[in-house]
């Protein structure tokens, strides 16, 4: 398999012929079937080798219908490109597993991954309208994102859910704009919660004439004192509330770890304690902390249709990173958004998972780290990427025909940043569907470029994962470009 002067595909077919003659059993895990001879066309998956006595756990899973394959307790395995898999016919069952690590211009050449048909239910049946992707595709799309992904809430906007000001309205910047803080508190089956967030409007906004608003997805705990013409400079950048003031443009704000902290036994904390009583377990399509902290960026939104000085037709959903991930969802689950922009949001948020990139995060990879992140049914998915019958650019297609913004950088390979751009431009018929361009562009961008013809605005920022106020702007200024009253004061 080392030998250049031999194409891959060929040594592969070769290796597999020698291996058929002995007593061997061969499997190459790839999306596309080998002509080798005496095998036919047989798809054959396999991240490890297959088990004749599966364990107690193997059988469970095994009766609900699922195929089973010795995954190596989680081992690492999409550390390699291709795995070779080799068994022995032995009647002592006893297994044995090779891997061959190739290069990954090689593996990306020999993957061509089915990937999921957008407009097509899952009977088969071809989406053809715009009635149709409403009536029967976007909620098919919608419960298999939630009950596989991201889990099923338990309520949406709470019965007993009210907002009370935390001290007196502030006036900042010199008297550009005012600062408020405020208190959402809700109640539940099991009990009463509450969390603040922050309100920076400008002091032109009025009643009749209200102001756009971006709802911000903090990462970072962010100070109620917070002053934006302090020294704080990393926070600026990462909300940079000077400028949006000075562009005419309100922004709300809350930390995520107030609706749940961002820990292993977060499900037990926060909202949660609100609506689940403590079990040994958990049903297996409850929502994770994504879910959670997206559920608190609608009731931020709750709050917006309060406030008449805000345009509540002209509201956008960010977050970075797992922030971005919880606005796409926010997004997805609640369509008074119309704009929700993705900012290096990765695995399980904007990233394409039928697409292997070099040093790109997994599913397996995401589940081992941040399993509360989702509902525990998501594991199902872990080591089988390539292989699902879902894929993230159907998940940004729920934001049709509302306007969606992917952001990218150049050195965050751990993103994807390729993987989010075919998601988006995958995603794109959705909008098709409506009349509207989605993507403005099929080539991939250089860093330091955007793309903002259509009603999907995709950019590559040059530099690391992190949220800059270049990343802002380029936010910003697609949402005047579709004609919201955004520009520079």
């Amino acid at each position: 398999l080392t030998n250049q002067s031999t194409s891959l595909a060929q040594a592969i077919a070769d290796t597999a012929s020698q291996l058929a003659k002995t007593k061997l059993k061969f499997f190459i895990s790839c999306s596309t079937p080998l002509q080798i001879p005496g095998w036919g066309s047989e798809r054959v998956w396999v991240l490890g080798t297959r088990r004749h006595r599966p364990s107690q756990r193997e059988s469970s899973l095994s009766q609900r219908g699922f195929e089973i394959y010795n995954l190596l307790e989680y081992a690492n395995t999409l550390s390699f490109d291709i795995a070779l898999g080799f068994k022995y016919d032995a009647l002592d069952y006893r297994n044995t597993l090779k891997m061959v690590a190739l290069t990954d211009k090689c593996a990306s050449a020999l993957r061509a991954a089915e990937i999921p048909e957008l407009l097509r239910m899952a009977d088969g049946r071809p989406v053809e309208s715009r009635e149709m992707w409403e009536r029967e595709r976007r909620p098919e799309l919608l419960k298999l994102f939630t009950e596989r992904v991201y889990g099923v809430r338990p309520e949406e906007r709470p019965l007993s859910l009210e907002f009370s000001a935390v001290g007196e309205e502030r006036t900042i910047l010199g008297g550009l704009g005012v600062r408020r803080r405020i208190k959402a508190t809700y109640s539940g089956p099991f009990g009463t919660h509450s969390f603040e967030f922050l309100l920076y409007l400008p002091t032109k906004a009025t009643v009749d004439r209200p102001v756009p608003a971006f709802v911000m997805i903090c990462l970072r705990e962010v100070t109620f004192e917070h002053d934006p013409e302090g020294d704080e400079s990393a926070l600026q950048e990462n909300w940079p509330v000077a400028e949006m003031i000075r562009r005419g443009c309100a922004t709300l704000g809350f930390y995520k770890d107030h609706l749940s902290p961002d820990m292993d036994h977060a499900n037990l904390l926060g909202v949660f304690s609100v609506y689940e009583k403590m079990r040994p377990y958990r049903d297996n399509k409850r929502w994770g902390t994504i879910s959670a902290w997206a559920w608190g960026a609608s009731r931020l939104m709750d709050y917006i249709e309060t406030e008449k000085r805000i345009d509540a037709s002209r509201v956008a959903v960010i977050g970075h990173s797992r922030g971005g991930k919880t606005a796409l969802l926010a997004g997805a689950t609640d369509s008074r958004f119309a704009m929700v922009c993705s900012n290096d949001s990765g695995c399980s948020g904007a990233k394409l998972n039928h697409m292997e990139m070099e040093k790109s995060e997994h599913i397996s990879e995401i589940v081992r780290t941040f399993p509360y992140w989702f509902c525990p049914d998501y594991i199902l998915c872990v080591n089988r990427d390539t292989e699902l019958d879902f894929d993230q650019h159907e998940f940004l297609a729920l934001i049709a025909p509302r306007l969606l913004c992917v952001g990218s950088a150049s050195e965050d390979k751990w993103a994807g940043p390729m993987g989010e751009f075919e998601a988006a431009k995958l995603a794109s018929p959705a909008w098709e569907l409506y009349g509207l361009k989605g993507l403005g562009s099929e080539k991939y961008p250089e860093p330091g470029e955007s793309i903002m013809e259509g009603n999907v605005e995709y950019h590559l920022r040059k530099g690391p994962h992190l949220i800059a106020e270049w990343d802002w702007m380029r936010y910003l200024d697609f949402a005047e470009r579709k004609g919201w009253p955004v520009g520079p004061c």
